[in-house]
């Protein structure tokens, strides 16, 4: 069957037109390094172009210039479009240019060359690294863990404002002053320059205001700097802080300080899958890794609130409160298994990572290409594999990391 029988009708943007002419281009791109006065070049094939097609539109008759003018605005329109080409059907090209031709012996017509490239959008590819949906704050683990204890310690506060015993003012003076005197001590051991707390009545204030700090470590940190390393950085100086209120026989100020620690270290690796998210600069060893450390500390801390006695004796001269140290260690269950959850969501969108070996002395830029035919996921390689010292030289027999797609 010859191709005259096959031929669809030309359009553009569903712009119909004649075509009397068609060619296609395609090329290769190659890198040439030449040495000076030699007449011979080491050549490296990086792939083929993008294919080009020249068309030549004909339109006549005593309207032409109704589908000329159409023509002419679908060509001048941003942005790709479809182009029915008469041999290859329908094909996603962008304009490059375009020329209009009249001629005086042809009246009533005119013949429009046009050159498309073939193109492709951003969304036209499935992505490669799929961001990972983060709940809403009351629904993160932090706000999980601190919901509970918050609401006890300030329900407490409002009661001691109603009582005018020796014993219930004394308390009433002695909680606000532990908490900013353990509030500057965390502070010191964050080294952080936090905002003073002028509420220390209201726990969801200031218990915020520490979590903030901790999200601000996470984020000061160097353009170079190792993501993994400043979160060991930052995990290690909350866990400096410990058990914030362990002394105090106040016990709603006891719950809090029970749980504060792991609700800082759960927070440390919910900016850690957004830091992946934005960047992708995690493999997926290393944020099961942070999740498994702060899973440990959960269960630290769920022991430790089991230890708490839920119904501390009091006497009548201060308000009797009741800890629900079975819905924490709930809440605590819940925040784990929400870390989890994005951990495992975090790594499942990633694709599988492999070992390779390369196979001759190259750069690193080069295997980029020769891998996934993207030089520019150069970077990608180089945070996958953090002991190599050079990336232009890459020997053979060198074991990297390497995701598979």
């Amino acid at each position: 069957m010859a191709w005259k029988d096959t031929l669809f009708e030309a359009t553009f943007r569903q712009i119909p037109f004649e075509c009397t002419a068609m060619n296609e281009t395609r090329s290769k791109s190659v890198a040439i390094m030449q040495s000076p006065y030699s007449d011979s070049a080491f050549v490296t094939d990086m792939g083929n172009d993008a294919r080009r097609y020249s068309i030549t539109a004909f339109l006549e008759g005593v309207d032409y210039e109704i589908y000329r003018d159409n023509l002419i605005i679908a060509l001048d329109m941003q942005g790709k479009g479809e182009l029915v080409h008469p041999l290859y059907g329908s094909l996603d090209v962008q304009v490059l240019d375009y020329s209009v031709k009249h001629d005086a012996d042809v009246v009533d017509s005119c013949m429009i060359d046009i050159n498309f490239v073939i193109a492709v959008s951003a969304s036209d590819n499935k992505a490669l690294f799929i961001p990972t949906p983060i709940p809403a704050v009351e629904e993160q683990p932090t706000a999980v863990i601190l919901d509970k204890p918050a609401e006890t310690l300030e329900v407490y506060q409002e009661q001691l404002e109603q009582m005018s015993t020796s014993e219930a003012v004394e308390i009433k003076r002695t909680i606000p002053e532990r908490i900013r005197a353990e509030i500057k001590r965390a502070r010191e051991i964050l080294q952080v320059n936090g905002q003073q707390v002028n509420d220390l009545f209201n726990p969801p204030d200031w218990l915020n205001g520490i979590v903030n700090d901790t999200i601000g470590l996470m984020h000061d940190i160097p353009l170079d700097a190792d993501p993994m390393a400043n979160w060991r950085r930052v995990i290690n100086k909350v866990k400096s802080i410990g058990d914030m209120f362990g002394d105090t026989d106040i016990a709603p100020l006891r719950f809090v300080g029970a749980v504060l620690p792991v609700a800082l270290e759960s927070q440390t690796v919910l900016e850690l899958i957004k830091l992946d998210m934005a960047q992708n600069v995690l493999t997926p060893l290393e944020l099961i890794t942070a999740n498994n450390v702060v899973r440990q500390s959960i269960n630290d801390a769920i022991t430790l609130i089991r230890r708490i006695n839920p119904e501390p004796s009091v006497t009548i001269n201060v308000p009797k409160i009741i800890l629900d140290t079975r819905k924490q260690v709930a809440a605590l269950k819940q925040a784990a298994a929400i870390l989890q959850q994005l951990t495992n969501d975090a790594v499942n969108k990633k694709p599988p990572l492999i070992q390779y070996t390369v196979k001759r002395n190259t750069t690193l830029r080069l295997l980029a290409h020769r891998l996934y035919a993207d030089h520019t996921r150069t970077d990608e390689l180089l945070k996958l594999n953090k002991n190599i010292v050079n990336p232009a030289i890459i020997t053979a027999g060198t074991e990297l990391n390497i995701y598979v797609r």
